[in-house]
């Protein structure tokens, strides 16, 4: 299967039509990202992707058709939530915004992503400012709780 791209620059939009019977759309999103929606036999499959990937990328996202990891997941989640390329959010925040994932599925894909470079999980410097909320949502690594995440951008 072959694609495409078109850009629709007045409206901002990226298109990729496949070939075959599937249809992509890609829409930026604030923070650097695309909601990539791809209808296919009448079912539509919305993901949110990194706004940098390339129209291959994006083929091949379509091409396959996979699912977002827990990891994915929680890239997007992030970059709704952050203001700036640079900014902490809370992993309560974060939390609140990874329906259907469990709290298991969530630390595991946070573990694996602090070891990944550009991802910070930190500690909240001041303590005495936690919430009990803030407080539960945190993730132990080594001998300290993390309560905030930085992604920076790939």
């Amino acid at each position: 299967m072959t694609a495409s791209l078109t850009a629709a620059q007045d409206l901002k939009l990226l298109r990729i039509r496949a070939e075959a019977e599937g249809k992509i759309v890609a829409t930026p999103l604030a923070g650097g990202f695309l909601q990539v929606d791809e209808t296919l036999e009448g079912r539509t499959l919305r993901v949110i992707i990194d706004g940098d990937a390339t129209p291959s990328e994006i083929t091949t996202f379509a091409q396959g058709g996979a699912e977002p990891t827990a990891a994915d997941r929680i890239r997007s989640a992030f970059a709704e939530l952050a203001h700036r390329k640079d900014d902490f959010v809370s992993l309560a925040r974060l939390r609140d915004r990874l329906v259907g994932m469990s709290r298991a599925e969530q630390d595991a894909a946070l573990l694996d992503l602090d070891l990944e470079p550009g991802v910070y999980l930190v500690p909240e410097d001041d303590q005495r400012s936690l919430t009990a909320t803030e407080r539960a949502a945190s993730i132990r690594i080594g001998c300290e709780d993390k309560h905030r995440i930085s992604i920076e951008e790939r």
